[in-house]
This record gives structure tokens, C-alpha cells and sequence, in this order.
């Protein structure tokens, strides 16, 4: 390189791997165990991203006692609930849907780059969401096109952190450490 950057081709976790290690080479035990933490906490991440519409209901619905409590349009007496069935259908079906393709696209492409795109595509549609209320946001249409959007980026987690974890844990050891692995549902 005429710009005397040097490149360094490690991946950024595995140079700080390095570095918290010191001097040493880490053990494939350290790889491990940060490849386990990571995957916990990113699937973790994603968990809490896809409760957000179901905290925020009882809000969005507001109070039906209460005259224009709540958030237009699902605050409507009549079908203010049956329109956020309707969030949350297209949600899951946009989910069930994308994850099949995901887990596909996952198998040949790098995993780390699969995971960050995901990740930053969710919380970006989680954002827009939460800018409905900033924009004055008021049309069902938004919030479906979110929800499909989020669910697509959603279904990038699942096949990504489970093609992660059996790339670093051996067969002989893959059912205990996913049973203890999978508790980031019960966590996020």
C-alpha cells in the first residue's frame, strides 16, 4: 500500500481476543467462549427488538374509556385492537417467511458482515418506528411496511448465530452448550 496503512486481515474480535490475552496466543477455549457470549447477547439483542411492539400496545391502544387516549389509528374503539393483530401478523408472516431465504443466504456468505446488516437494518426499522410519534405519524400503512421490513431483518439472526456456534462447538458437546446457549429467549 503506497499509503503506509498496514491491513491487518484479523477480524476485529478476534484482534481484541489477542489483545485481552496479551502476548500469548489465546486458546481455542477463549475463542470459544467470546464466540459463545457474543451470539448469546446478539440473539438476545434481536429478542428485545421484536418485543417492542407488544410493550408499547397498552399505549398505542390507550385507555377505550378514555376519549382520544391512545395512538391514531389503533386507538379506535371499534377495530383499534384488530389492527394491531394486523402489526403483528405482518410481522411473524414476514418473518416465517424471509428466514427460509435467510438461512439460505446465510450459508454462503460471511456471517459476521450477515449479522451486522441484519442488526443494523432491525434497529433502523425499530427507530423509524419510534419516530412515528416525533413525525406525527398516523397512517396503518407506516407501521405494516415497518413491521414487514423489521421482520425481514429479523429473520437474518436465528440461522446466522446458529451457523456461527456449530462452526466453534464440536458435535459431542453441541446439545448441552445450545440448551444452555438458548436461554438469550428467556433473557431478551
Amino acid at each position: 500500500m503506497a499509503s503506509g496503512v498496514r491491513y491487518d486481515p484479523l477480524p476485529l474480535g478476534i484482534r481484541f481476543c489477542k489483545y485481552v490475552s496479551g502476548a500469548a496466543p489465546p486458546k481455542p477455549l477463549v475463542y470459544k467462549s467470546w464466540i459463545l457470549i457474543l451470539t448469546f447477547f446478539v440473539y438476545m439483542s434481536y429478542h428485545m427488538n421484536r418485543k417492542s411492539i407488544g410493550v408499547v400496545t397498552s399505549t398505542l391502544h390507550g385507555n377505550e374509556s378514555v376519549p382520544g387516549d391512545g395512538w391514531a389509528p389503533f386507538n379506535s374503539t371499534s377495530n383499534g385492537r384488530r389492527l394491531l393483530g394486523y402489526l403483528d401478523t405482518a410481522f411473524l408472516a414476514s418473518y416465517a417467511i424471509f428466514i427460509f431465504a435467510c438461512g439460505s443466504i446465510a450459508d454462503n456468505v460471511s456471517l459476521r458482515y450477515f449479522l451486522t446488516v441484519g442488526m443494523l437494518g432491525t434497529a433502523f426499522f425499530m427507530v423509524l418506528v419510534g419516530l412515528a410519534d416525533n413525525l406525527k405519524i398516523h397512517y396503518l400503512s407506516y407501521f405494516i411496511i415497518l413491521q414487514i421490513l423489521t421482520g425481514a431483518f429479523q429473520a437474518t439472526g436465528w440461522p446466522a448465530v446458529v451457523a456461527v456456534i456449530g462452526n466453534w462447538v464440536g458435535k459431542g458437546s453441541r446439545g448441552l452448550i445450545m440448551g444452555i446457549w438458548n436461554s438469550h429467549t428467556s433473557v431478551g
